[in-house]
């Protein structure tokens, strides 16, 4: 075991200088600034985060560049359609639009006095839902030109994340254990869970779907939501993120670098792997067979997957 870690210290400060570029202020960035969200499309990835930081890169995040946003919101997601059309949500309800990679940002929505919103998705270039704080939700079907209040619930609860699954159902889950699902961006459906607890992510992987929350709750479901259980968790940290690796295993983070790994083979048995920096994890995603690029309050890290694997805690 101290092997293992010795070589992920080792590996994690080597991958930690790749992501750098010549910029001195993109590596400060990429070194002390907090990140919440990051997604790819092709051979762009965006990462957005504090006071309006918009990063991007196009070699496989070896080297970024800033966007300029024209806005120093806490910028808290970033969703892209394709390689070109893409919007960032933030606080203060703000929503940019991108239709050139993201040369421009177009502000589509946003005032001083708005509820901040966490998350949004579109299913084609038209219609597309943003959800946020105190039940803050908004549709746009003409590709966020306009936005139209939109009713997930009957309480004024938080909203974090929002998933689409293949099968065209959309999932919603949020605080106090509200958990939505719809076939349409209109007409929610409540689900019934035990736990109440909040969830800050989901994500869905063909007809599985997974959300996480507070004091390391991992709720499941392998039909499309019809049937949840909660799996049992090796940590009791908050957890936020999500990801469905290429190899068919699951990577959950969170708060004080809370990293957990599950194998469908072992009916989803979550595993602690050790991860060297005690601080937040916002999001992982995976930008090869071999790599993946992970944020949080610590900037933004590009690390071996085998690396992951070697350093599981309980084996």
């Amino acid at each position: 075991m101290l092997l293992r870690l010795i070589l992920l210290l080792f590996f994690y400060c080597f991958t930690a200088t790749s992501v750098f570029g010549s910029n001195p202020n993109i590596d400060y960035y990429l070194e002390h600034s907090l990140f919440l969200d990051i997604d790819s499309k092709g051979k762009n990835i965006f990462a957005v985060g504090e006071q309006g930081l918009i990063l991007k890169s196009e070699d496989n995040a070896e080297n970024w560049s800033l966007s300029k946003a024209n806005t120093k919101v806490l910028l808290t997601s970033v969703f892209f359609l394709n390689e070109s059309t893409g919007w960032v949500t933030g606080h203060q309800g703000t929503i940019l639009k991108t239709v050139d990679a993201g040369k421009s940002w177009q502000v589509q929505h946003g005032h001083s006095k708005a509820d901040p919103l966490f998350d949004i998705l579109f299913i084609n270039e038209n219609q597309g839902i943003a959800i946020g704080g105190y039940g803050y939700s908004l549709i746009s079907n003409d590709g966020g030109n306009h936005w139209s209040r939109v009713n997930i619930g009957e309480d004024d609860y938080h909203l974090y994340s929002i998933a689409s699954s293949h099968n065209g159902k959309y999932y919603i889950a949020g605080e106090s254990g509200m958990l939505f699902i719809s076939d349409n961006f209109s007409n929610w459906k409540k689900q019934t869970l035990n736990h109440n607890g909040t969830l800050f992510g989901i994500q869905t992987n063909n007809s599985t779907v997974t959300a996480t929350g507070i004091r390391g709750s991992i709720i499941h479901s392998n039909d499309n939501g019809k049937n949840w259980q909660r799996l049992k968790s090796p940590t009791s940290a908050p957890l936020e993120t999500i990801l469905y690796l290429n190899n068919g295993q699951v990577l959950i983070a969170g708060r004080g670098g809370s990293l957990l790994i599950g194998n469908p083979e072992k009916a989803l048995q979550f595993e602690r792997i050790l991860f060297p920096v005690n601080r937040s994890i916002t999001k992982i995603i995976e930008i090869s067979d071999k790599q993946l690029l992970i944020s949080g309050n610590f900037g933004i890290r590009k690390t071996p997957v085998n690396i992951i694997f070697m350093s599981t805690a309980n084996d």
